[in-house]
């Protein structure tokens, strides 16, 4: 990273004129640096324009594409119009311009001359989140002034509070803690009742939070990812007979799951965080997981943030049949071997079956969108192109409704391979749905979209935001904004 000065006359256009205008007249010299983004807990937006960008790559994505026009409706109140920003209107232009942006920024990256980064006092970003969404899925730096301005918050709780289902706002923290480099989840076990907002405290602003409401069942499975090759666990083939004593202390009591994800940078002492979390608890181990890697991170999210996956999680057998076990192995040394990403593929049918302990897989069948290295002779993995599937592979692979993760590995969601074989209804495939039916039967499809509670919370939050515009124009909305921030802050 590195830092230099501007003189606030040469900031001319670029940034945008009503953020120059709140610059302190004082400030005649303002501090630049040049650095890769990462996205921060108020930036949550990044989560929804990197799935955009993630989409672009394969050649686009429906499920992304909703998920952006969305997060703009949110943004906007339904307007679909930036404000400083003359003429972009309408989801068409949005997607177009930020087409544009990604490509000039793969030509020739990010130009300080034209256009710079305004940052808040707090180094969060003030807007350009297109321009940082861009910078950081090329991994590209880019040239910020910082502005010494109030920080925006747009975290998850603004994008709930605007009507923005929980599974995609679970998809773009899923790609959030994947942007994030120092990205930590928490596990607050259900055995620890009450003071969240004294653990809130403790570990500072969230990236975000979800409840959930788990079975002892679901609890094994997602001990046995927790604190893999743990000698404690005891055999794979036995189903992991040492996890039982840790999961009677963890999950005592029938309150949620808190799931936690924050940031946690490397002066973070992490051990420190939990010896601080665990104190307020007095139950030793029992209250309070964190992870220690990125890698543990994204694993976690993926697991408890996906519909398909907790659903895997409450339902599935993955330890049921010798040759899951022997499959997942062969799997997972493929894919180290060969330095393959979990999105490179997603494992299908029978496997998946497998996973579930309905029946014994008897061989390995995966989808990709691009050609996969060739797999080990005798490794029982064959590619098949997916076409009775009900979207494209770069289409599963990019929507959490027809995928999950396991155990680093992406496998196609129960009800796709359901309606793969109600398509195809060829070898054992009526006899599969038979054993996949009752399980699809408590499949959770979430609650529907209330289409008219939207358009009416819009409108009170427009009604909301003409009030703070005609403050701002009387020069009391700073002053009302400050008072505002601190007593939250003291509340």
């Amino acid at each position: 990273m590195t830092q230099t000065t501007l003189p606030r006359a040469a900031l001319e256009t670029r940034i945008d004129e009503f953020l120059a205008r709140q610059i302190d007249p004082a400030l005649t010299e303002l501090p630049l640096k040049t650095f890769v983004p990462t996205p921060s807990w108020n930036r949550f937006d990044l989560g929804f324009k990197l799935l955009w960008l993630d989409g672009r790559r394969t050649g686009g994505s429906p499920f992304a594409d909703r998920l952006y026009e969305d997060h703009i409706a949110a943004f906007s109140l339904g307007d679909m119009i930036e404000p400083g920003s003359d003429g972009k209107a309408g989801i068409t232009r949005f997607r177009d311009d930020f087409e544009a942006l990604m490509a000039s920024m793969e030509r020739g990256g990010f130009d300080p001359k034209r256009s710079l980064v305004p940052l808040a006092l707090d180094g969060s970003l003030l807007n350009a989140g297109h321009r940082a969404a861009c910078a950081i899925a090329l991994g590209e730096t880019v040239t910020a002034v910082e502005t010494g301005l109030e920080p925006k918050i747009f975290d998850y709780r603004f994008f709930a509070g605007r009507g923005m289902d929980a599974a995609d706002l679970d998809a773009a923290a899923i790609r959030m803690v994947e942007a994030m480099p120092h990205a930590a989840v928490a596990l607050l076990w259900p055995a620890a009742k009450g003071r969240e907002r004294e653990v809130e405290q403790a570990i500072g602003p969230l990236i975000y939070r979800r409840a959930l409401q788990i079975s002892l069942k679901a609890g094994h499975t997602l001990l046995s990812r927790v604190y893999p090759n743990e000698p404690w666990l005891g055999p794979a083939e036995d189903n992991f007979p040492g996890i039982r004593r840790k999961l009677m202390e963890c999950f005592s009591g029938p309150g949620p799951l808190r799931v936690l994800i924050f940031d946690a940078p490397p002066e973070r002492d992490r051990v420190a965080l939990k010896d601080e979390i665990r104190a307020l608890y007095k139950i030793a181990k029992s209250s309070v997981h964190i992870t220690d890697t990125h890698a543990e991170a994204v694993e976690l999210a993926h697991l408890l943030l996906n519909p398909n996956a907790r659903h895997f999680l409450e339902y599935g057998e993955p330890m049921a049949f010798p040759e899951t076990r022997r499959h997942l192995e062969t799997l997972a040394h493929w894919r180290d071997t060969r330095g393959l990403a979990p999105e490179a593929f997603a494992v299908d049918t029978g496997m998946v079956m497998g996973l579930y302990g309905l029946r014994p897989p008897s061989d390995i069948d995966v989808i990709s969108a691009a050609p996969l290295p060739e797999a080990p002779a005798g490794s029982a993995i064959e590619r098949h192109d997916g076409g009775h599937h009900s979207a494209p592979p770069a289409e599963i692979l990019r929507d959490p409704a027809l995928h999950f993760r396991y155990a680093g590995l992406s496998f196609v969601s129960l009800p796709e391979v359901a309606a793969l074989k109600t398509h195809r209804l060829a070898g054992q495939d009526r006899e599969d749905l038979l054993r996949i039916e009752p399980l699809l039967a408590a499949q959770n499809t979430g609650a529907p979209r209330r289409p008219g509670a939207l358009r009416a919370r819009f409108a009170l939050l427009r009604l909301r935001r003409s009030v703070i515009r005609a403050l701002m124009g009387t020069g009391l909305g700073q002053p009302l904004r400050r008072v505002y921030r601190k007593t939250l802050r003291r509340g």
